[in-house]
């Protein structure tokens, strides 16, 4: 049997996360919200509405752009970008024209990295911040705290998308869907970064394939391998198997730390480890990390003070390099067996 202990992170990490909108004057930020009927939009406008900020929710399937111009406050509002990938770069440069100086953008940002970069020298004069929930987890910043030096990290980000694949759910107006890479790693890719910048992606594997948008044979699971001096990282993804993500932080001592985050009641776990098989648990509870990631860009946008790590422009564009240096990299490591959706 293990020796379950108590750590005193437990008690306090909620409280430096969770925030409340009286302190943070949100109610003064108005957030224009564009892909608000998309997954992502709902979750974000509902996160906006707990948190007191008056919301203008932007569907730009249902009207035209020119219909939105000179009816929202773009000078003064936060523009939350929340629509299909493909569709990120025209609606960002369309916000720009009509006044939008502050921008916060859904991962992935763009569908490529040049797309990316040619958006940022558009906004050169505008204040960019990405939206990066997991490193607000108050599971995974226990862990990060726990374990100060790491040579191994592993993920695994599982969902079932089998239906919403055959639906083209999250598709681009031309029916396309992203990349398996580009669905839930992004998420990874940040962890990681967050904990060795220096990685860079050496070998992307393609496990499985499956229906997605009417292809026939689109990748439906992967791994992606990186490295740094000292550190390796190993992330996978199914989009055919039920829903878990975790990460695992491995020290050269032997100790590790384990996150599982989030199950349909928004809890997580995170918890401490060594050789002997002492076992302490860092966090348990309830980990609102979306509403907690919102409410720090929210107040970056109201202050005016430089951007955190976690919701800096860098980092969104070091994702965006990971991931399209796993497209370079990718090994058809499943070529000939489909699976089924």
């Amino acid at each position: 049997m293990s020796d379950i202990t108590m750590s005193p992170l437990r008690k306090s990490w909620m409280e430096r996360t969770m925030t409340d909108s009286r302190d943070l004057h949100l109610r003064d930020t108005p957030v224009v919200l564009l892909g608000a009927n998309g997954c992502a939009g709902r979750m974000h406008g509902n996160v906006y509405e707990r948190l007191g900020a008056p919301v203008y929710r932007v569907d730009v399937a249902e009207h035209p752009l020119k219909y939105w111009e000179g009816r929202l406050p773009w000078q003064d509002a936060v523009v939350d970008v929340c629509t299909p990938t493909g569709e990120h770069a025209s609606c960002i440069r369309w916000a720009h024209e009509l006044g939008a100086r502050r921008f916060l953008v859904e991962k992935p940002a763009a569908r490529s990295l040049s797309e990316w970069r040619s958006t940022l020298d558009v906004l050169n004069d505008s204040q960019v911040l990405g939206v990066q929930n997991y490193l607000f987890s108050a599971a995974f910043r226990a862990a990060r705290a726990a374990l100060p030096e790491v040579h191994r990290i592993s993920s695994g980000f599982d969902k079932l998308r089998a239906f919403d694949d055959f639906a083209g759910r999250g598709a681009d107006r031309f029916g396309e869907l992203p990349h398996v890479v580009e669905v839930e790693m992004p998420h990874q890719f940040a962890m990681a970064l967050s904990v060795r910048p220096d990685l860079a992606v050496t070998r992307m594997t393609e496990h499985a394939f499956g229906v997605r948008a009417g292809q026939s044979k689109a990748a439906v699971s992967c791994s992606v391998e990186l490295a740094a001096p000292g550190v390796t990282a190993v992330l996978s993804s199914n989009l055919r198997a039920p829903r878990r993500r975790w990460i695992r932080l491995e020290s050269p001592d032997g100790r590790y730390a384990h996150c599982d985050f989030p199950d349909r009641a928004g809890a997580s776990r995170a918890y401490e480890g060594n050789q002997l098989g002492a076992v302490s648990v860092l966090f348990a509870g309830e980990d609102d990390m979306l509403q907690a990631c919102l409410a720090a860009a929210v107040r970056t946008f109201h202050t005016g003070e430089a951007a955190p790590p976690d919701l800096a422009v860098d980092l969104v564009t070091s994702v965006e390099r990971c991931i399209e240096d796993a497209l370079y990299e990718v090994d058809d490591g499943a070529s000939g067996s489909p699976i089924a959706v």
